[in-house]
This record gives structure tokens, C-alpha cells and sequence, in this order.
């Protein structure tokens, strides 16, 4: 569109991976028709502009019975013969990238007239030196990009009541070298943390059968348990102050949409670990030989699976897959978790294409 700004500033990365999902998952339930992504300018003024991305498609549509859950992970709707592979995750993912850019991901369908996604975004305008400074600050950022921590394997319990929550988190700190453990509820927690003392809890708070609240007042009065390591999370403003944290005796709490500087923060202070930084986070080369020197790649049926779960944004399973793969495929994998900490699922499947080739030439 004409009114469109030449450049804007925001996560290219996951504006990427919600579109490229939104729009595979379109393609996949579209036989005939067509597939259209439209962005719309809203509001602009000076210093920003408020776009709606939309992903339209005159496939099969989904049931109104179905469209209230889905966006919750695992869920799968549509024809039987659609359902082909995977877990069903990737709406779940876009749903949680798009409230971590401060959006709302939504949907309206009709059965046999197509379905539409769409969420607005606001962002700021960028002139010649803002983008210079945009850019420079990003390349300070990528070229330090927190890929491990040192000292002994750090085990973190993430509680919350919705799949999808847990979902982001887990596939954000496993990649790191986390241990991760879940748990659905307050009492959930405390009946898992009989056996296995996690090291940090990473909890909601408004949740069915216990809430965070009454589970911290367990843990502070258990003298088995008072001293565990507690970071609440809340969108609410009233339990973000100083105050709420020591009523309840959170040792941080941290409100939603997560910042992942905030998050980071918080497990350095609490868990006393200090981060490894990778020095050259660069995507792939443009020099092959650069790529595969010194590069043991793993047997084409581990390839096969890590590219099906990347396609289906199952980065749950995938990130399980090179756990099982680090000692033997060291660089192979270190490549792999620093596409998957930030859901680059086009760039690992170009990879893995790569490596494919690679693998059938040695």
C-alpha cells in the first residue's frame, strides 16, 4: 500500500515467524482460492505508526465451536485428513509471539468460506540516524547473544495453568542448557517439588485448583521449602509493586507481556549464574566450506525430524532432539539452538537442507 512507511523498527524475527506460520497454516487448509497477507496502516503520527497484519484464505474454515481454544497448544481442528503430522503448536506460538510484541492475535471463520487471522501492531518510525542507531545497537546485541551459563545445571519449574505459557518458556531457556520441569497449578507445584528441589520457580498467579498466592504461602511456612527461589509473573498492575513482592514474599516478579532483558535479569540475580555469550551469532555463510568446516552432521533420519518438528513449530521436541545430540554433533547443535532460541524455523529448515546435501556428498 502507498501509505505504507519505508521503515519501521521492531522484532523482525518474530513478526517472520508469525506470519510465516499464520500463512503455512492458511496454505495447508486452502485447496483452492487463494492466500493473502494484507497490512494496513491504522494511526501514524510522528514517532509511530499502528499497523494491522492480516492472513486471509478461502479454504475449508473452522467450526465456531472450535475457535475458542484455538490458540491453546496441542490443539488441532479442521478435517481429520488435514491433520497430517505434527502437534499443532504453531497457532499457540504466533498467539504468544505477537502478546510478546504487544499485540493481540485474533481469528473470524465460516465453515467452506475461509478463515482470517489478524493482530495490530504498534511501532516506531525510523528516520536515517534512528535506524543507524537501531542497527548499531542490535549488532552490539546479536554479537553478544546469550547462548549458555556457567557452573552447574540450573533446574527451573514453570508453573502455569496454560499450556501455551509454559510452552514459550520452556523452548526459550531449555536451549540455554536449563533443566525445565512444569507444573499446572499451585498444588501441582507442591506435589512435584516433594521429590525434586527445583532451583528457581517461575509461576503465574490466577490459576484454577491453586493459585500462585496460596502456593507461596505454603512454601514460605514449610521450613523444608521457605527458602526456594520464587519469580511471579502477572499482568496486573497492582502485584508488579514493591509492596505486593513483599506481602508475598516473591524474591522478583516480572508482569506481561515477559521482556526477555527483564527475564534474563532476573534468573542472573536469583540464581547467581553468570551467562556465555556467543561472539558470532551470524546465520548461515555464504561460504559453504565455511559452514561444514570441522562440522560432524548428524544421520539423515535426525535431520528428517528436526526438520518436521521446525516446520510445525514444535521447538519443544526439537530442542529434545539435540539434547540427545550434543556430544556427538557439538558444533552441529550449537548452530541449531542459536536458530531455535528465537523460533527461526525458515533458517533451521534452510539448514538442515543444507546440511542434507552436505551429508550426502560425505
Amino acid at each position: 500500500m502507498p501509505n505504507l512507511p519505508f521503515r519501521v523498527i521492531g522484532d523482525e524475527k518474530k513478526l517472520t515467524q508469525i506470519l510465516l506460520n499464520l500463512l503455512n497454516n492458511a496454505v495447508k487448509f486452502t485447496d483452492e482460492g487463494e492466500v493473502t497477507l494484507q497490512v494496513q496502516v491504522l494511526k501514524q503520527n510522528a514517532q509511530s505508526i499502528k499497523c494491522l497484519f492480516a492472513v486471509i484464505d478461502s479454504g475449508i474454515g473452522i467450526a465456531e465451536s472450535d475457535l475458542s481454544d484455538i490458540f491453546e497448544a496441542f490443539k488441532q481442528v479442521g478435517e481429520k485428513s488435514r491433520k497430517i503430522e505434527g502437534t499443532g503448536l504453531g497457532l499457540a506460538i504466533s498467539y504468544k509471539l505477537v502478546q510478546l510484541m504487544g499485540g493481540n492475535l485474533q481469528v473470524k471463520s465460516h465453515i467452506g468460506q475461509g478463515s482470517m487471522f489478524w493482530f495490530d501492531l504498534t511501532l516506531p518510525l525510523a528516520d536515517d540516524i534512528q535506524l543507524n542507531d537501531f542497527n548499531n545497537n542490535k549488532q552490539l546485541f546479536s554479537s553478544h547473544q546469550i547462548i549458555g551459563y556457567q557452573g552447574k545445571r540450573q533446574h527451573i519449574l514453570i508453573v502455569d495453568d496454560i499450556t501455551g505459557n509454559r510452552l514459550v518458556l520452556t523452548s526459550l531457556l531449555t536451549p540455554l542448557g536449563f533443566e525445565i520441569m512444569e507444573a499446572n497449578d499451585g498444588r501441582d507445584t507442591l506435589e512435584k517439588i516433594a521429590g525434586i528441589r527445583p532451583d528457581l520457580i517461575i509461576t503465574d498467579l490466577i490459576m484454577p485448583v491453586m493459585s500462585g498466592f496460596e502456593m507461596m504461602r505454603t512454601l514460605r511456612q514449610d521450613k523444608n521449602l521457605h527458602h526456594l527461589k520464587v519469580v511471579s509473573i502477572s499482568a496486573s498492575p497492582d502485584l508488579k509493586s514493591e509492596a505486593s513482592r513483599n506481602e508475598y514474599k516473591f524474591d522478583a516478579a516480572l508482569e506481561k507481556p515477559i521482556q526477555l532483558n527483564k527475564l534474563f535479569n532476573a534468573l542472573e540475580n536469583q540464581l547467581n549464574i553468570k551467562w556465555i555469550y556467543d561472539n558470532n551469532t551470524n546465520n548461515i555463510s555464504e561460504n559453504d566450506n565455511e559452514i561444514f568446516n570441522g562440522l560432524l552432521i548428524p544421520e539423515s533420519e535426525a535431520l528428517a525430524l528436526l526438520y518436521e518438528w521446525a516446520q510445525d513449530g514444535d521447538f519443544v521436541k526439537f530442542n529434545k532432539k539435540l539434547d540427545d545430540l550434543t556430544i556427538q554433533y557439538p558444533l552441529f547443535v550449537k548452530k541449531m539452538r542459536q536458530m531455535s532460541q528465537t523460533y527461526q524455523d525458515k533458517e533451521i529448515c534452510q539448514f538442515i537442507n543444507y546440511c542434507q546435501q552436505e551429508k550426502s556428498w560425505q
